[in-house]
């Protein structure tokens, strides 16, 4: 019998960002101004609109902008181009894992011991996508095995620990990648798990199913570990 208390699971969210100028035929332009200690990273050609929200209701406010030549998103198989004052605000990245913790008990070398949790992930921009590092189950130099950067059925009785990202709800244009994206069969390599390539409406949920063997030869003691799951912005 092994007995492994709880595996912690860290979300760091990473942001990254460019900038970009559009020039037309009356050079009107947005660019990026800068001293060596300022930057304004978005200025705007118009003629009126303000901060301060010019509408309010009981749950909405309105900032608005007005007189602006050029607006609008404009995008190709990779890029996006944002177009007017609006447009160019930061984008929107969300990352979750619920819950943040898990037990998955007394582990045997004659059954399979489970667990899940829930990624839910969202981007206003494509490209963006979840990428997952971490160490397999560990007790001090004892160790269950990675399952490895080839999706594996589980395997009872023998050392192994692994999970997969099988797409349960929400806006299906994000999309789990292999070798995690296989129902019943598992991997733990460091790599990209979840992508999208479009611009999303929701949120996407994404089931994480975990499960650990043991092969009776492991030394008795408490496995955890933690693992990093890592959004990036494709803004």
């Amino acid at each position: 019998m092994k007995n492994i208390r709880s595996k912690l699971i860290f979300v760091v969210a990473v942001i990254a960002l460019f900038f970009c100028s559009i020039l037309g035929s009356k050079m009107v332009s947005a660019v990026m101004t800068s001293t060596d200690g300022y930057q304004i990273w978005a200025d705007v050609i118009s003629v009126g609109g303000a901060e301060d929200a010019l509408s309010v209701s009981g749950d909405f406010q309105l900032r608005d902008t007005f007189g602006e030549p050029i607006v609008g998103r404009s995008s190709s198989t990779v890029d996006q181009i944002r177009a007017g004052f609006r447009e160019m605000e930061r984008g929107s990245l969300t990352l979750s894992i619920t819950p943040s913790s898990i037990d998955l008990g007394n582990l045997s070398r004659i059954d399979t011991a489970t667990a899940t949790t829930t990624l839910s992930f969202y981007s206003d921009a494509p490209g963006s996508s979840v990428t997952f590092s971490g160490e397999s189950l560990k007790n001090g130099s004892d160790y269950i095995q990675a399952a490895g950067a080839s999706a594996v059925s589980s395997a009872i009785g023998t050392s192994q620990f692994g999970f997969n990202a099988i797409f349960s709800q929400g806006d299906n244009s994000a999309y789990s990648l292999p070798p995690y994206n296989q129902i019943a069969k598992y991997a733990f390599t460091d790599s990209e798990i979840v992508r999208t390539d479009s611009l999303m409406s929701d949120n996407a949920d994404f089931t994480l199913n975990y499960i650990a063997n043991i092969s009776g030869s492991e030394p008795v003691g408490d496995y955890s570990t933690s693992l990093t799951f890592t959004a990036l912005g494709g803004f």
